[in-house]
């Protein structure tokens, strides 16, 4: 079994019991916690005490490399403590502190852009158990129906020229009868959440979907000088040259569309300048798939870029979607079973800084090496993971060792144990 530990200079070093005296445990499932994700986890040690350092650096790297999420699972296998130890340490720390460490550990890397993005969206983490604080009844985007579990509010930056984007914050929406977090509707979370990104120096264009449109929204995001692109209702009413108000959808069913392809795939997008009640002369944008004219969409916007630039900021805002998918997939964003409401924010922000130190992980110099010698880079979270898995099993010097002596024999594994199917070298 494996436990994290820190040494005395702050460093991560790993204490394994029931090994042998060469060191060697063939028993063992982990043999290390891999360099790829300790040198990521040095920043937040400053803001731990010395029990919490070794419990946060043993969930973190469980909600990576461990197949099962859950706390009790990631304890098993990477700790040597019992499980009350972990949920007990979980519940005490300072969401807001680490969660500004981990903003400016990835700004430094990876800082912010004017012309990128910094998304609004909401996802449901589905539940059963009844008795979880701040969970009820939402309607979930993918089955359309309402379903039991928390409904996550959460902001995203990306870049239409970047592989991955990395979330900004996250936060639940609570009933109006919760003591503990004050009830905001939706709406006032998003603003919230811009706020809280321009205090952290996150930069970029607020884009959010219809869910979010209210002309007290637009209002403010005007006020703060902010740009956007704001998904609006099909039933929006506008007037284009003083002419009476009559709704997007059917505004643009006699218009012409431009075709424009993003990524090989064509797009058909066409706007105007309309006058919006309550909110003034904004510009409309209204685009759909080729082949799929049903499928319209319509975005209002103070932007003045070339119709196929809005597309391809458009396309990018998809990526908010990927981190919900691979949230939940490969990193535990439904799997956690704690009931108490801090303890759940402290889950969330774990997989937030879960998926941050992957995305800097391809920043890695090893990685960096191993991707010029296959001749790809990892290019999934899902990749990220089971390459961290895979490293967690053989030790991070393997990895090395193989580069130069048997790149072969690691394309091998690579293909086998890491790389999608579509995707072998």
């Amino acid at each position: 079994m494996y436990r994290s530990a820190t040494s005395a200079n702050g460093h991560m070093s790993s204490c394994v019991k029931n090994e042998s005296q060469d060191g060697h445990d063939p028993s063992r499932l982990y043999k290390e916690i891999p360099v790829g994700i300790t040198r990521y986890l040095e920043p937040y040690m400053g803001a731990l005490t010395k029990p919490q350092q070794t419990h946060f650096s043993t969930f973190i790297a469980g909600l990576i490399i461990n197949d099962n999420k859950t706390i009790q699972e990631i304890n098993d296998n990477l700790s040597e403590k019992d499980q009350s130890s972990l949920n007990r340490s979980i519940q005490h720390w300072n969401i807001e502190e680490l969660n500004d460490i981990r903003l400016e550990q990835v700004q430094r890397r990876l800082p912010t852009r004017n012309d990128g993005l910094l998304i609004i969206d909401n996802y449901l983490a589905h539940k059963s158990g009844k008795k979880m604080e701040g969970a009820g009844m939402h309607r979930s985007g993918i089955t359309k129906r309402s379903e039991w579990g928390h409904n996550m509010v959460n902001s995203y930056y990306t870049h239409p020229d970047w592989e991955f984007g990395y979330p900004i914050t996250a936060d639940i929406f609570t009933n109006r009868d919760n003591a503990d977090y004050p009830y905001r509707p939706i709406k006032r979370m998003a603003l919230a959440q811009v706020r809280h990104a321009r205090e952290h120096g996150v930069r970029g264009i607020v884009c959010a979907d219809t869910l979010y449109y209210a002309d007290y929204v637009m209002r403010e995001l005007h006020e703060q000088h902010e740009r956007y692109l704001m998904g609006v209702p099909s039933t929006l009413k506008i007037s284009v040259k003083r002419a009476p108000r009559v709704s997007v959808a059917e505004y643009f069913e006699h218009q012409k569309f431009e075709h424009v392809k993003i990524h090989e795939r064509t797009y058909h997008v066409s706007s105007v300048k309309g006058s919006i009640r309550g909110v003034g002369n904004r510009r409309i944008v209204c685009s759909y798939p080729d082949g799929d004219p049903d499928d319209k969409k319509f975005y209002a916007t103070n932007l003045e870029y070339p119709n196929k630039k809005l597309m391809s900021l458009l396309v990018c805002r998809w990526k908010i979607e990927c981190w919900h998918r691979d949230g939940k997939q490969h990193l535990g964003l439904e799997d956690y079973q704690v009931r108490k409401d801090r303890a759940v924010r402290n889950v969330v922000l774990a997989i937030l800084i879960a998926y941050t130190i992957l995305v800097l992980s391809t920043l890695h110099p090893t990685l960096r090496r191993m991707a010029k010698r296959i001749g790809r880079p990892l290019q999934t979270i899902g990749e990220l993971c089971r390459f961290m898995r895979l490293t967690a099993r053989t030790r991070w010097r393997w990895i090395t060792r193989m580069m130069p002596e048997n790149i072969e024999a690691l394309k091998d594994v690579l293909n086998r144990e890491v790389l999608v199917k579509n995707a072998k070298v």
